[in-house]
């Protein structure tokens, strides 16, 4: 294998972690979200009935 190739990919596999890091921390946002939206929302919808 040739130097260039190894670098290349090395540098290929260290922008995956990155994207991978980045999607996994995008999915715990989104089910921390969920879980805050499901937790409040019945507290809104006897808000808005009382209202």
């Amino acid at each position: 294998m040739n130097p260039r190739f190894l670098l290349e990919t090395n540098q290929l596999s260290k922008s995956l972690q990155v994207i991978d890091d980045t999607y996994k921390a995008t999915l715990d946002t989104v089910i921390v979200g969920a879980c805050l939206l499901h937790l409040s929302a019945p507290a809104l919808n006897v808000n808005s009935e009382n209202a």
